[in-house]
């Protein structure tokens, strides 16, 4: 999922940019899109080709670090949006005068339609954020699972080393009673 909105966003914001459209906000936003599609290739490497709980843990830290900036990129854009309320009311109300509206109904239109886009946006944001956390603690914990079944193999396996080493001790201590060399 987020290989490839992240990859769909480095599409749009280079033809934003290409086009014209270049402000600080999408060349920041551009710059932690291009920093973390390797993280989720790296992500889709671990975990289906080299499931080892270290590689897991890594992905994990990695994915956490992305989530973190991913929230604050968020609260920021929704800062801005409503920082830049009167632009936004004003520009809409100038596109509706130029089109021939009232000019007092048209600005109380936009700023309806300002709160209704606001609205809208926080949902979307909301639900955002509750995949983005709800995914790194599922990867936490899968990176977690991983580990202790990986401690509990290995120490299953320095088990039944003791015991074969020990059945062995066993087996030459008996021939030596055997042969009355104890």
């Amino acid at each position: 999922m987020n290989l490839i909105g992240t990859a769909y966003n480095i599409i749009t914001e280079i033809l934003s940019i290409t086009s014209g459209g270049s402000n600080a906000i999408l060349i920041v936003s551009l710059v932690f899109d291009i920093l973390f599609f390797p993280i989720f290739l790296f992500g889709l490497f671990v975990c289906f080709c080299a499931r080892t709980s270290r590689l897991l843990r890594i992905y994990s830290i990695l994915y956490n670090i992305f989530t973190v900036l991913e929230i604050i990129g968020i609260i920021v854009a929704i800062i801005l949006f409503f920082v830049n309320k009167n632009s936004y009311v004003n520009d809409c109300a100038n596109r509706n005068q130029s089109s021939g509206s009232s000019s007092n109904g048209s600005h109380a239109d936009c700023d309806n339609e300002f709160k209704v886009v606001s609205i809208v946006l926080i949902i979307i944001y909301i639900i955002i954020i509750i995949l983005l956390i709800h995914f790194a603690l599922v990867i936490a914990a899968y990176a977690a699972h991983r580990r202790a079944k990986e401690n509990n193999a290995a120490s299953e396996h320095e088990v039944s080393e003791s015991n074969v080493s020990s059945a062995h001790e066993t087996s030459s201590h008996r021939i030596t009673e055997k042969n009355g060399k104890i």
